[in-house]
């Protein structure tokens, strides 16, 4: 596995050493032509690579370019913010996720909608319940809006759950070290 990234937090760049994946940098703003072609580029050294794109950065002529080097490809999204979809896959792990916000796609695209699809981390999986343990009595609330938040929906919550008064449940909230909001 190899990251190729235009922009990295410090957090994250040493996330991904300490996992033992290289990473490389590129110069070019994140989503343009050259950083099309620096990734595509990168990629076509290797032809079993396989492709995933994370960021609203990764528009149409974005996933175009990527697609033509004919390597599969993935794109993590969110809410479609992509005018349309030429990735082999879009996962989209929200609750929300429908295929109608994606309907501007490829024929060959598939879909990979809902929380069946969650990304998690090993932190979060070891803890299996699936073994029969009872899941009565749980009072702990996860919150987590993703690596940066850019519009730091996170605040909003804290407000909200800090209305709350009951003594049931403990609210824990995780920041992601991208977000420029930390401080607040």
């Amino acid at each position: 596995v190899e990251f190729v990234s235009a922009q990295i937090t410090d957090s994250l760049a040493s996330r991904i050493h300490h996992e033992g994946f290289r990473l490389n940098t590129s110069a070019f703003a994140v989503g343009s032509k050259q950083d099309a072609d620096y990734v595509a580029n990168a990629a076509s050294s290797s032809p079993s690579a396989r492709i995933v794109l994370d960021g609203y950065q990764f528009g149409a002529s974005y996933q175009k370019t990527i697609k033509a080097i004919g390597h599969v490809t993935l794109i993590l999204d969110d809410y479609g913010h992509a005018s349309h979809y030429h990735a082999d896959f879009v996962l989209n792990q929200n609750l929300s996720a429908s295929e109608v916000i994606y309907r501007h796609r490829d024929d060959c695209t598939q879909l990979l909608l809902g929380t069946q699809y969650a990304m998690l981390r090993r932190e979060f999986t070891e803890n299996d319940t699936s073994r029969g343990e009872s899941r009565e009595g749980i009072c702990n609330v996860l919150v987590t809006l993703g690596g940066s938040d850019p519009e730091n929906v996170t605040s909003q919550i804290v407000v909200a759950l800090a209305r709350i008064e009951t003594p049931r449940f403990a609210f824990r909230i995780l920041i992601g070290g991208s977000n420029r909001n930390l401080d607040q």
